[in-house]
């Protein structure tokens, strides 16, 4: 009974739709304005759009530019569509043959939806079998809302700052995340990695667009860390946006090689690298992409600074306890390789001993599953980020700390 209903409504809508195509044919024709002279309006407003924005600083000269070159050129394809329309002015569609086709319309549309591209045998899914999905959200929509009246009431915690920012762009939400992030930058939190995320949400605010603002996010960022990755992937953005997609590519290049070779995110960098080289007619195995940097395995690069806690995390373990800092693990790279193990080892064994006397050393037991990992030991890094897990239920959502031992565990355990 309910298929009947569906096909029947199915018919009316289609009649409905067949009759609203077939009555503006059945009229007398009049003149339209041209589509191609509407263009050439547009894109004369575009024009002085440009020179109004570059007159107010928000765009700089090369862009205007770019983007003056790039309108003068649609505007001088539309003058010749205007007159191409002109030269064909009387030719009129043949009414008969418009109107079989607007007839056909439905038939097509159900052959495909029944051979093609439909699937009338799926059952479907109720509304209701949603709710707990549209309860999650909901539930995440009000807890932001709770942050957001917490910091205005309280606006001195740049930590609440940076953790409203994160649940704002992870809803999309990316203007409010900028100014979030620039509140926990005030503040307190003037990091690198957090002018580099709030660049980022600049740039996602204005649909893919290295804004003025946020390149001197970027530029900020790079001159606190040089190495800040995210930063340096946006410096190809800007390459790219300039129509410099060797610079572009040669910068990602020189990311990938300082990022360890199962990070996320590296999958990503490198289509883009891909996609911006092929279409320049480069060939992306000319670039040096191969990662200078052993495996992560357990906690993401940067995830957690070796020998310290995230800034406003401090106090809440029972003391970090000393390990096999990057340096020491670089100065082990000149030693011959028996050399490089033993002392890798000694102080891999000297730090699990004392977090064995130790075991609520949260950032302890981080460092030991990462050394482990660099070492191969997969088993005993897997076994270091269990001892890890019951310190981090405490833990906010976003806390690095907490990211770093479920995402280690995850990579370990699927053998990546």
């Amino acid at each position: 009974m309910t298929g009947w209903i569906f096909w029947t409504a199915a018919a009316a809508l289609s009649a409905s739709v067949v009759a609203l195509l077939l009555r503006p044919l059945l009229r007398r024709p009049q003149r339209q304005a041209s589509s191609a002279a509407y263009d050439l309006q547009v894109y004369k407003d575009q024009l002085a759009e440009v020179a109004s924005e570059l007159e107010r600083g928000n765009l700089t000269p090369s862009e205007a530019h770019a983007a003056q070159a790039e309108i003068e050129r649609r505007l001088l394809k539309a003058a010749e569509a205007e007159q191409r329309q002109d030269r064909a002015g009387a030719g009129q569609p043949a009414k008969v043959l418009a109107m079989v086709l607007t007839a056909l319309l439905p038939l097509g549309t159900l052959g495909l939806y029944l051979y093609s591209l439909g699937s009338p045998g799926v059952p479907s899914m109720p509304f209701a079998e949603r709710a707990a999905e549209r309860q999650q959200s909901n539930e995440r929509e009000r807890l932001i809302a709770e942050l957001a009246d917490r910091m205005r009431e309280d606006p001195s915690d740049p930590r609440g700052w940076e953790i409203l920012a994160r649940n704002y762009a992870a809803i999309g939400r990316y203007l409010q995340a900028a100014e979030a992030y620039g509140e926990a930058i005030a503040r307190g939190f003037d990091r690198s990695d957090l002018r580099a995320n709030r660049a980022e949400t600049l740039i996602a605010a204005s649909d893919g667009m290295v804004t003025p603002e946020a390149r001197r996010e970027i530029e900020a960022a790079l001159r606190q860390n040089p190495n800040e990755p995210l930063a340096i992937y946006y410096v190809g953005v800007m390459h790219e946006q300039a129509a410099q997609p060797r610079q572009a590519v040669e910068t990602w290049a020189r990311l990938l090689r300082e990022l360890p070779p199962d990070i996320a995110g590296r999958g990503q960098v490198m289509a883009r690298l891909t996609e911006v080289a092929r279409s320049a007619g480069l060939e992306p195995a000319d670039f040096d992409t191969a990662s200078r940097l052993p495996p992560v395995g357990a906690p993401p690069l940067g995830a957690l600074p070796p020998g310290s806690a995230p800034p406003g995390q401090a106090g809440n373990q029972s003391g970090s306890q000393p390990g096999p800092t990057r340096e020491q693990m670089d100065a082990a790279q000149e030693m011959s390789p028996e050399e490089r193990q033993a002392m890798v080892q000694g102080m891999v064994e000297g730090l699990a001993s004392r977090l064995e006397e130790t075991p609520d050393d949260l950032d302890g037991w981080l460092r030991l599953a990462r050394a482990y990992a660099v070492l191969g030991q997969r088993d005993e890094a897997v076994d270091a980020l269990e001892r890890a897990q019951p310190l981090i239920e405490n833990l906010a959502s976003d806390d690095p700390r907490r990211q770093a031992v479920e995402q280690g565990l995850q990579s370990l355990r699927n053998g990546s």
